[in-house]
């Protein structure tokens, strides 16, 4: 005989053994309820261990149920017609589970498995066993199958079980529910099935050996199923450090925050530095990590409860995340940390409403509790370096939050004692909005008659204007993720009197990410200043026909403009004495400062 049929006969001899023992030991049960002795449960106990495995599964399934109902019938719990047919889906899933567990050599403990863990969820969302219907439950079973014999095709299997359930007693009408639970009919039940599946899912350890974008877009999958209750219920589990990262990524992608916008890129730190947070990340004990970061952040602001009140952020979660982000730190792991970075923030933004003016408390709090557990002789370096760190982080997270805050959030972030939005993003939002002014007064005052001297069509040049426009807003994003990138630079350059004494000839990689947030740092706000210049030429010959009531607002526009070319020239040359512009840029600013100002001619209305 072969070892598939050896074991189909085991089983098969083995339900029976079971269902033998049962029948027979229903009635001792039924002696010992009317007599009211402890010695029901203890017969139970005793013959479920004694069939073991699959088999004590079934018995203690069956022998439970009998004494359950002599318990409530001697208590007078339940109507009878209640009891009936609880006793009857109790029978028709007793005998399903029997046969189904010989159709799958080994799937023994697997049926169990997955019948109680979908049940509990079942149970628990719909709040009551009773509000789960019999085709739900056989449903469940029928899932299981297909997943043991991997057929996709669910309709197909409930077909192949008709007999069976047919066989059990189950009616016509219960099995054609079941296909239409299975098919996706978009109902309550249906939606309860897929929550408790996914949640089972979720809630188990889940392989973490494929590929990341393949797992990332099966957790999507997972979670794109799950109505909202269950999205609360699985925000609360206890994830893997190398499933929360993929995870995170698909909950960002599954409520379309991951797209919105792509993250901008983050400065690679040096190896040291790099080695730096590590060495100094291991000094601080696990366990307490979370709950002193938010200790020290509800210190600062007890507005911060609000954001971090949620299961997402509860204390082990915290460390979790930091050290999902430590792990990607290295210069090419980084593509990695800014798309972590952007969906955490994004998420956060969307459900915690973390704002602009929360990132210096986070800095602070972050800094200092890591800085607590290091010797005194490291706190200076440990200070820096993980000043470094926040604002590498700050490179991907400002940006995206900068471009989502309303104007009362962002004057406090203004405020804020982080350095983020500095003059270099303001002078853009500076110029944006005068670039908006000067379009709305052409906008307004065009009539549809021109002469030949009247210069460009006013729909040409708002065309120039709107384009000019979202320019400037690009370069607001772009701005502060230069700005933090820059200031990520400075701190984490722990080595620099050596660095600077280097051969300029033999600059290496980590001094050429340097050097380039340096540059990125002076080439945005002088883009932001030629983007102005255009703008104010653009608009010279428009200027004398602007309607009476607009002049204000026009010369406004005008020296909204003017201020922003001045504070972003005084951002480059800034800029400029720390770190070398380089000959294309010192080009781009001889040429812009040498153009004719046309701030004259254009408040000449």
């Amino acid at each position: 005989m072969s070892s598939s049929a050896s074991a189909a006969a085991s089983a098969a001899a083995g339900a029976a053994a079971v269902t033998a023992v049962a029948v027979a030991a229903t009635s001792r049960l039924q002696g010992d309820a009317r007599s009211s002795t402890p010695a029901g449960s203890a017969t139970l106990a005793t013959i479920a261990a004694a069939c073991g495995g699959f088999g004590g599964f079934l018995a203690w399934q069956m022998l439970s149920s009998v004494e359950k109902e002599h318990q409530e019938d001697k208590a007078g719990t339940q109507p009878k017609e209640t009891r009936t047919r609880q006793r009857s889906v109790r029978d028709i899933l007793f005998s399903i589970d029997k046969v189904l567990s010989m159709q799958v050599p080994g799937g023994k403990d697997s049926l169990v498995g997955y019948i109680q863990e979908v049940e509990k969820w079942m149970f628990q969302l719909s709040g009551s066993p009773d509000a789960v219907s019999l085709a739900l439950r056989i449903a469940v079973r029928a899932r299981w199958l297909c997943l043991q014999q991997g057929n996709t095709n669910e309709i197909e299997t409930v077909a192949k079980l008709k007999p069976v359930l047919q066989s059990a007693g189950v009616d016509e009408a219960v099995i054609a529910r079941v296909s239409s639970l299975l098919s996706g009919a978009d109902d309550i039940e249906t939606r309860l099935l897929q929550d408790a599946t996914g949640l089972v899912i979720l809630s188990q350890r889940l392989p973490d050996e494929k590929s990341a974008a393949r797992l990332t877009d099966d957790l999507q999958k997972v979670w794109k199923q799950l109505s909202t209750e269950a999205q609360a219920v699985a925000a609360g589990f206890d994830y893997d450090i190398g499933i929360l990262a993929h995870l995170l990524e698909a909950v960002a992608g599954v409520h379309g925050l991951s797209a919105s916008q792509p993250p901008l890129v983050a400065p690679r730190l040096p190896a040291h530095a790099v080695t730096v947070l590590r060495e100094t990340w291991a000094k601080v004990p696990k366990a307490t990590f979370g709950s002193e970061l938010l200790e020290r952040l509800f210190a600062e602001d007890e507005q911060l409860k609000l954001v971090f009140d949620n299961p997402c952020t509860k204390p082990d979660n915290l460390w979790k995340v930091v050290q999902i982000l430590l792990d990607f730190s290295d210069a090419e792991q980084v593509p990695r940390l800014e798309r972590l970075v952007h969906a955490i923030t994004a998420l956060s933004r969307s459900f915690g409403r973390l704002c602009m003016k929360h990132l210096a408390p986070i800095k602070r709090a972050m800094v200092r509790t890591v800085v607590a557990h290091a010797s005194p002789k490291e706190r200076r370096k440990t200070n820096q370096v993980w000043e470094a760190f926040f604002y590498q982080l700050v490179s991907v997270a400002a940006p995206h939050l900068m471009m989502a805050e309303p104007l009362a959030e962002l004057c406090a972030a203004t405020a804020s004692t982080a350095p983020i939005p500095g003059s270099g993003a303001h002078a853009g939002a500076l110029a944006a909005h005068g670039t908006g002014l000067l379009e709305m007064c052409i906008g307004c005052s065009s009539t549809g008659t021109r002469t030949p001297s009247s210069g460009p069509a006013p729909d040409e040049v708002l065309s120039k204007l709107c384009e000019a426009r979202t320019w400037l807003i690009d370069l607001v994003r772009n701005d502060v993720n230069a700005y933090s990138g820059r200031l990520a630079a400075i701190y984490a350059d722990i080595d620099g009197p050596a660095r600077a004494n280097a051969d300029s000839a033999g600059v290496d990689a980590e001094e050429a990410e340097r050097r380039r947030w340096h540059r990125r740092a002076s080439e945005v706000p002088l883009r932001v200043a030629e983007v102005c210049m255009g703008t104010a030429i653009a608009c010279l010959s428009h200027s004398r026909q602007i309607k009476p009531s607009l002049q204000a607002d026009w010369i406004a526009g005008a020296k909204m403009l003017r201020i922003a070319v001045e504070i972003s020239l005084k951002n480059v040359n800034l800029n400029s004495q720390a770190a070398k512009l380089g000959n294309d840029l010192e080009l781009r600013v001889a040429r812009l400062t040498n153009t004719e100002p046309p701030w004259e001619d254009l408040c000449n209305v």
